[in-house]
């Protein structure tokens, strides 16, 4: 008897992480650049705010601002909401920065969560977008566009082997 409890056992915790994990509410970003840009960066800088909502972006907190020298792309940032409350937005600013701490490449991009759900969102550094500093927008192409990215419509993060 004491055999078929310990395989009982064995089997509900061997099913149990087998089971689908509760859907996290989250965002991960993933920052890649161009071959010129790639080379010439040598410092990464994020730097994420959050706060309700619909709120002005001027009340956000910092939540994550990181430096990170000699960057490896493509660099990934999993940004969740605090309290796990998904009505809450988030704004994040990318920069490539050279040697001495310059910045040569600035994107600005601001939104929300789409609860239970992990969504990606792809930043592309183009090579046009060396020295576009974009203020509050992200850079496309080498123009400033607006930043702003409606959580529901990015595509679910799909985890595999490269990711």
């Amino acid at each position: 008897m004491r055999g078929v409890t310990v395989y009982a056992t064995c089997a509900l915790w061997i099913a149990s992480g087998c089971a689908e994990a509760t859907p996290r509410t989250q965002v991960m970003l993933v920052i890649d650049a161009e071959p010129a840009v790639a080379r010439d960066a040598r410092v990464l800088y994020v730097h994420v705010l959050g706060g309700l909502e619909g709120q002005p972006t001027t009340t956000y907190a910092s939540r994550y601002v990181r430096t990170h020298p000699e960057p490896a792309f493509p660099f990934r940032v999993a940004m969740v909401p605090l309290e796990l409350e998904p009505a809450r937005g988030w704004l994040v600013t990318v920069e490539t920065r050279d040697e001495d701490g310059t910045a040569r490449t600035r994107s600005t991009l601001r939104g929300g969560y789409a609860p239970e759900r992990t969504k990606r969102l792809d930043l592309q550094i183009d090579d046009a977008c060396a020295s576009v500093l974009c203020e509050g927008q992200r850079c496309e192409r080498g123009a400033c566009v607006d930043g702003l990215v409606h959580a529901p419509s990015l595509p679910d993060l799909v985890l595999d082997a490269g990711l």
